[in-house]
């Protein structure tokens, strides 16, 4: 067994709060078994508080040494996306935009902006996602809305 990577820990008074944000689990422990805990190895711990070792097992502060956490919130992530029912669709209008922001990593070109069918493109492809029913709710945002807010039909 080893510790979570997602575990914090609140010492108090009498008492140490821990937490676990991989499981979203809560647990409470004197501090005399905490500083066992943190001082001691997993074996000499779990023979001394066999319950408490237990309980940070059953909520996932101990896990196995072949788990691999990060692995799994990835492969999450990438499942939450896959069957998200939600659309995310950025518009970027122009690129004749006058901010010069510090961080912008774009070419600014003067008197660009988007072309009448892409426009109609754009809306096209609105149009077959919903026809399809492929999404639940959509999120559009608008780069550059300020400049060319005109363009935006």
């Amino acid at each position: 067994m080893k510790e979570s990577k997602y575990n914090i820990f609140l010492r108090r008074e009498a008492i140490t709060v821990c937490y676990n944000s991989f499981n979203d689990n809560f647990l409470v422990v004197s501090n005399s078994a905490y500083d066992d805990y943190v001082n001691s190895d997993l074996f000499v711990f779990s023979s001394k508080y066999p319950k408490i070792y237990d309980s940070f097992v059953a909520n996932g502060f101990l896990i196995p040494d072949e788990r691999d956490e990060l692995e799994l919130l990835r492969l999450e992530h990438k499942y939450e996306i896959a069957n998200s029912r939600h659309m995310q669709l950025t518009v970027y209008p122009t690129q004749d935009c006058n901010l010069k922001c510090w961080y912008c990593y774009e070419n600014h070109v003067k008197g660009s902006r988007m072309s009448d069918e892409v426009q109609a493109n754009i809306v096209l492809f609105i149009k077959k996602k919903i026809e399809r029913n492929e999404f639940d709710s959509i999120n559009i945002t608008f780069l550059e809305e300020n400049l060319y807010f005109h363009l935006i039909k």
